[in-house]
């Protein structure tokens, strides 16, 4: 009997399965599994704690690989952790890359280890409140480089200074990643202290703090919310430096050649697996490549290809931050093209419309983002951009200082081919989950199909997060 088993006689249910090598030490292994634990998981499938260790393995294995413990494992999970060693690549050991296989095929989501130490996030966080409290300090010099820039630049109109500098600066990170994001995210962060210089100086005629949190609920302020969840987008950035970092320690640890030229300790067994496998080697190596460069594979990567995004975006996944700043500004455009119809700009409209109708539209959003998951990064990122945009176009037009027809109508005009291309996109996304979704779950009927055929199938045993901790309390004592 396994020691999972030993302490569940009834059995998990797992949804996590974590794929090994045997070949790396007890506390890398649970320390890297700490570090890539999805947090919806309740019960980890580990091969040994989960398949009785004690007794004659081979009977277990020694019959097609579609009927082991771990294919019928694997067709219950969802989730597919793949921990990596310092000592071999674990895409050496033909189990592994079997596993992989039947992972890709269920279309489950699979991780190597991308979560940072928490106190190599020390140096970021103190690098980056220096450059913010250095570059804050020369647009603040005594001789008014804050003046310079308005009085010389587009940014006279101060207005529009806030809505070019922070917004624009994280969606060129977002959208467009670089080689040197600890440079970028410090060059965000110079944006911001110039952001908030510029905040400085058109509220610099308050007299007081009651004085100036009054001028703060004026409906053109309205706009400090994106502004401010742009501005803590622009902070992640700074984890995803040493997320990066991570990932790419990982990564090297998985480095193979080939598949094709996997080994197993068995010979019957490494005939049987090469059999499953035939044919898909390639489709295999380029996942494990996928899952080198971002962390992280799913059908929804090959979806997200397929619709232009660029795979290195893949990385960075999706950021709450970037979507409910998207939220809030089209909200606000709303806005806009009712002041602008209704000329209505003196009186505005009140705060509790707008938070209002913020707080339902994140809550759309998010609840759709929270089915579709990774296929939404164009929609989100399209959402983000445009409605940034439309934000900057109102405040350019109205440079004019007058509330004409034509400066109304061009408005619309922009706002309805912006939201024209959010409906694209997310018309686009919504067809590619479609279709995956649709032949991930024909894929899981048939492996399913085949698995009920199983007398032993009843027998499987699974892993929980419990014995996990257990094994873990046992060794540290």
């Amino acid at each position: 009997m396994s020691w999972a088993l030993m302490l569940h006689p009834d059995g998990l249910e797992c949804d996590t399965f974590v794929t090994h090598a045997w070949s790396e030490g007890v506390f890398e292994f649970l320390t890297k599994i700490r570090q890539m634990r999805p947090w919806r998981a309740r019960h980890l499938y580990i091969c040994f704690l989960a398949n009785p260790q004690n007794a004659d393995i081979s009977k277990l294995l020694s019959k097609n690989p579609m009927d082991s413990p771990f294919a019928d494992a694997l067709l219950i999970a969802r989730h597919f952790l793949v921990v990596p060693n310092h000592a071999v690549s674990i895409y050496t050991r033909l189990w592994c890359v079997f596993e992989i296989h039947l992972a890709m095929s269920h279309g489950h989501h699979i991780v190597i280890p991308t979560k940072p130490k928490k106190r190599w996030i020390v140096p970021e966080v103190v690098g980056g409140i220096l450059v913010l409290a250095v570059s804050f300090l020369v647009f603040q010099a005594p001789w008014g480089l804050v003046n310079i820039i308005t009085d010389k630049c587009l940014f006279r109109d101060i207005q529009l200074g806030h809505s070019m500098l922070v917004p624009m600066s994280v969606l060129l990170r977002h959208r467009m990643p670089c080689t040197s994001p600890r440079s970028v995210s410090w060059m965000i962060l110079v944006f911001v202290s110039l952001a908030v210089s510029l905040h400085i100086k058109k509220h610099s005629d308050a007299n007081s703090m009651s004085e100036y949190v009054r001028s703060l609920k004026a409906s053109h302020n309205q706009c400090m919310i994106p502004h401010l969840l742009f501005v803590l987008a622009g902070f992640r950035f700074a984890w995803r430096v040493h997320a990066d970092r991570v990932r790419d320690r990982e990564a090297d640890l998985l480095e193979c050649e080939t598949v094709e030229k996997a080994s197993c300790s068995n010979a019957d067994d490494e005939s049987r697996i090469k059999d499953a496998i035939r044919g898909v080697e390639k489709t295999i190596d380029d996942t494990i490549l996928m899952v080198q460069r971002i962390g992280w594979w799913s059908p929804a990567v090959e979806a997200n290809q397929q619709l232009g995004v660029h795979v290195d975006r893949l990385a960075d996944g999706i950021f709450p931050e970037i979507l409910s700043g998207g939220c809030c500004y089209w909200v606000l455009a709303v806005r806009n093209v009712f002041l602008f119809i209704s000329d209505g700009w003196r009186e505005g409209v009140g705060w509790e419309s707008v938070l209002l109708g913020m707080l339902l539209t994140n809550a759309l959003c998010f609840a759709v983002v929270c089915y579709v998951r990774e296929y939404s990064i164009l929609a989100i990122d399209t959402l983000a951009s445009t409605g940034a945009i439309t934000h900057v176009a109102k405040n350019v037009l109205l440079l004019a200082r007058k509330q004409t027809n034509l400066i109304a109508h061009f408005y619309i005009i922009v706002v309805v081919v912006a939201f024209a291309q959010v409906l694209r996109s997310i018309r686009k996304v919504w067809a590619c989950a479609d279709e995956s979704i649709r032949r991930n779950a024909i894929s899981n009927e048939a492996y399913g199909l085949d698995s009920s055929s199983d007398d032993d199938s009843d027998s499987t045993p699974s892993a929980s997060d419990q014995p996990v901790k257990g094994f873990d309390g046992a060794l540290q004592g």
